[in-house]
């Protein structure tokens, strides 16, 4: 929820990615907050029994979280498209917005999103080897690798649970990859926005001299 409360409060971040991202951070929590109380539950008290009603609730909550994520990955790949293949867009912000929003409502099968993100970074890997400068690739790869790193772990342990054979032992391993879809990841995507993503770092520093001015005064 930082990365929500930091792009309400830091009008540098008044931008669709962060739209994106802030939106994103709220679906993470809701994704947590629907699986790992149960989950804590069940390894504390070995008690496995959930009613129909909550089973219901539970799997209502999970696949419309999991359904934002998806769209929203989506989006924000669009977006780092735009802004490393077609930067003459940024200078036009309503145009950009309109044009995520136009692209968010096409995509109807969410089944498809993982498609459109591989194909966005095929442009964006391929307009990024044109770069003549070494410092201008470090620049553009950086400012996807946050995005991309999420998109990795969010669709790698269900890639690999669902992609992998059935073999002897797979129980666990397929009990891992859950733990690692449903509870882990939710909790690690915000940390890899903060810690990969210089302007977040950058509003997290001026609130605390902002909070550090107002105390010492």
């Amino acid at each position: 929820m930082t990365i929500a409360v930091l792009v309400c409060l830091v009008p540098q971040l008044h931008t669709p990615i962060y739209f994106f991202l802030s939106n994103l951070a709220i679906s993470d929590v809701i994704y947590v907050s629907v699986t790992l109380p149960k989950l804590l539950s069940i390894l504390l008290t070995q008690d496995h029994w959930l009613s129909f009603s909550a089973c219901m609730t539970q799997m209502y909550f999970f696949s419309l979280s999991a359904g934002c994520d998806i769209f929203l990955l989506t989006s924000m790949s669009y977006d780092r498209y735009i802004a490393v293949c077609k930067p003459i867009f940024l200078t036009h912000d309503d145009a950009t917005s309109r044009n995520v929003f136009l692209l968010c409502q096409d995509v109807l099968l969410t089944s498809f999103s993982f498609l459109l993100i591989m194909t966005f970074y095929v442009f964006i890997i391929s307009t990024i080897r044109k770069i003549n400068s070494s410092e201008g690739r470090l620049k553009a790869y950086s400012s996807c690798t946050s995005h991309l790193t999420t998109v990795i772990l969010f669709y790698g342990p269900v890639i690999i649970l669902y992609g992998k054979p059935e073999s002897e032992g797979s129980k666990e391993l397929d009990k891992l990859l859950t733990l690692l879809y449903t509870a882990v990841v939710p909790m690690l995507n915000p940390f890899v926005y903060i810690l990969r993503n210089q302007d977040v770092l950058n509003a997290i520093q001026n609130i605390k001299m902002r909070r550090n001015l107002i105390f010492s005064k």
